[in-house]
């Protein structure tokens, strides 16, 4: 093999290789092989329940969209307290209150405490919310999904 054709190959593998890795296409699935455990950030929102200050996040892991909340009892520190996974689903935003969100409070059981509303779609690209209220009896969250 001639050096013509060496030199040929080597240009046109490095020409290749800057495609897929400049491409936004191809960005995402590349990122998502080289670091499959990675967490972003979706959301976050400041939420009160029980006159305690909790920071309720929205993640997506993989194909999965997580909400963690946090107890934070000083501004320096955050104890997670409870932890909830929505499998295969994608981030949305939401239409509510002449404002767009991924993650709002709202009273939508009409009682005394906001509840924490999580928009997703699923893989066929159907809208669900999940509803994460704190129960007082309990001291905990609950999750649920419509």
């Amino acid at each position: 093999m001639g050096s013509f054709a060496k030199n040929f190959g080597l240009f046109l593998s490095g020409l290749i290789a800057s495609f897929i890795v400049l491409s936004p296409s191809y960005q995402l699935p590349l990122m998502n092989f080289v670091d499959s455990d990675s967490r972003h950030i979706l959301g976050t929102l400041m939420f009160n329940a029980d006159n305690t200050q909790y920071k309720i996040v929205k993640l997506r892991q993989k194909h999965h969209i997580l909400v963690e909340i946090y107890k934070v009892p000083s501004p320096e520190k955050y104890d997670l307290v409870s932890r909830f996974q929505i499998p295969d689903s994608r981030d949305v935003f939401y239409d509510f209150q002449k404002s767009l969100s991924n993650l709002f409070a709202a009273n939508i059981d009409e009682d005394a405490i906001d509840e924490v509303v999580v928009p997703v779609l699923d893989d066929n690209m159907v809208a669900h919310l999940n509803v994460i209220k704190f129960d007082q009896a309990t001291k905990s969250f609950l999750h649920y999904s419509f």
